[in-house]
């Protein structure tokens, strides 16, 4: 799929706006400085609670950064395995440069897959121990949440 591909994500947040059980101005600013193209599997990767720090979901255009597909991702190791298993499945790739793991496909279909992939695992990521970068989040966050 090349830039301007339908990927689905407009149906999400259609239906996200109209459960009205997620403020939807505030779903969307979740998607600052992630490029909605890939934005499931980024969701995906935060469900299983791994973090996620970019994405891109290519293109011909100059705007994309990107050669192919890519989710930026920093998973624990037990979740690291995991994902390692399931992007083999879905004919996804893992990279890696400065200690920062890139997934990436060929195709942003082939990234949704992995997305699914997760989502269907997700009992086996949720019994995993909680990563230790989530340690003190929730307090983080009310603390935020009361300015």
């Amino acid at each position: 799929m090349r830039g301007g591909a339908p990927d689905g994500i407009a149906e999400i947040l259609t239906e996200a706006h109209e459960r009205d059980d997620v403020e939807f101005a505030e779903l969307m600013s979740a998607f600052n400085w992630n490029d909605v193209g890939v934005a499931g599997v980024s969701l995906a990767h935060s469900a299983a609670k791994a973090a996620t720090f970019y994405s891109c979901s290519s293109g011909l255009d100059k705007s994309h950064h990107a050669k192919y597909p890519t989710v930026g991702v920093l998973p624990d190791a037990q979740r690291a395995a995991m994902i390692a298993d399931l992007a083999k499945c879905s004919d996804c790739g893992v990279g890696q440069q400065w200690g920062r793991w890139y997934l990436y496909a060929r195709s942003v279909s082939a990234l949704h897959g992995l997305g699914k992939a997760i989502l269907t695992c997700r009992a086996a990521f949720d019994a995993l121990p909680a990563p230790t970068w989530a340690e003190g989040l929730e307090a983080e966050l009310e603390h935020i949440s009361d300015y």
